[in-house]
């Protein structure tokens, strides 16, 4: 039997598989866990006591953060897991460590049409070549695909934002005292479109460098403010708009960065949440203003993973 653990920065997801099949499953909040070893060693043991006939021979992770060697720090919430502990404490199991948008990317080849992924741009023909993968959820996460398949691991959500136009210049001045860097994390995620609304509550008559920090009335979950655009809210409307120009812009610059001529591939937790308020006719518009490489991109086409346990099953793919 296989254990994989989904480890993001709001929850973790835990799966069990057999040949491929998910036996049983469960989540928890991830700023809940106190000691993740304890954690992990109740899951086992109770799933072996309700199964006397099984098994754990091979636990996969799929971690939000950079993975080294010995510790790992989850990027949004600041906990702390001993990796070195971890492989000491289960040294009869076969232990593997992944970044979560590593996981992602090796899902993407066993996702099937339309459950588990969807089309969302189309394009003027289907290059094969290299992929990106972007999840928005917590945090933004980046990776992507080499032409032969190689998974390649970063930390790409964080460079910085570059702003087009007068609102999104006037976010990124608010956002820029109030963090110091303004990364494209800080606008492509579930604080991204917390930060957004409230820059909008707090637009004044007057913009310019004198605008203060984006600090709203009132700051309002993520889930909060997809409830009231889909309602029909005008405000929360407009921040999904600059949102979706936002993620247009930047999906553009990572098809850049990687020549990723097979595809963008958009997953992450908030996706399938958001999906219905992102127009593709705006996103289309932000992806293709690259100037002379407009060509390039007219033949890339975007997907949106539906599927949110497939971090867990790329996870699984590489025991």
């Amino acid at each position: 039997m296989k254990m994989t653990l989904d480890i993001g920065g709001t929850k973790t997801l835990w799966t069990v598989w057999n040949d491929g099949i998910i036996i049983d499953r469960g989540t928890a909040a991830t700023n809940r866990i106190g000691d993740f070893f304890t954690f992990i060693k109740t899951l086992i043991n109770d799933f072996t006591a309700g199964h006397s006939d099984c098994k754990i021979t091979d636990l996969s992770f799929a971690l939000a953060g950079p993975v080294t060697d010995d510790k790992f720090e989850l990027t949004n919430t600041k906990q702390v897991i001993d990796l070195a502990e971890l492989r000491d404490a289960f040294a009869d199991i076969n232990v593997i460590f992944l970044n979560d948008l590593e996981a992602l990317a090796h899902s993407i080849d066993h996702l099937t049409m339309p459950d588990q992924l969807a089309l969302f741009r189309s394009a003027a023909s289907d290059a094969k070549g290299a992929k990106a993968v972007i999840s928005i959820g917590t945090g933004l996460g980046v990776s992507a695909v080499s032409r032969e398949g190689i998974i390649i691991p970063s930390e790409g959500g964080h460079v910085d934002f570059a702003p087009i136009g007068a609102k999104q210049h006037m976010i990124y001045e608010r956002l820029s005292k109030q963090y110091g860097h303004v990364s494209y994390e800080r606008l492509l995620s579930g604080q991204g479109v917390s930060n957004i609304f409230g820059c909008l509550l707090e637009e004044p008559e007057s913009g310019g460098s004198d605008a203060p920090a984006c600090r709203p009335r009132q700051k309002m979950h993520p889930a909060q403010i997809t409830a009231l655009a889909k309602s029909g809210n005008l405000t929360a409307l407009e921040a999904f708009h600059i949102f979706t120009e936002i993620l247009g812009a930047a999906c553009g610059n990572y098809a850049l960065v990687y020549n990723s001529c097979g595809g963008i591939y958009i997953g992450g937790g908030m996706l399938p949440k958001i999906l219905p308020l992102l127009d593709k006719d705006v996103f289309e518009k932000a992806f293709l203003n690259k100037g002379r490489f407009n060509d390039l991109l007219q033949n890339i086409p975007v997907y949106a993973i539906l599927d949110e346990t497939a971090p867990s099953i790329g996870a699984m793919k590489v025991i």
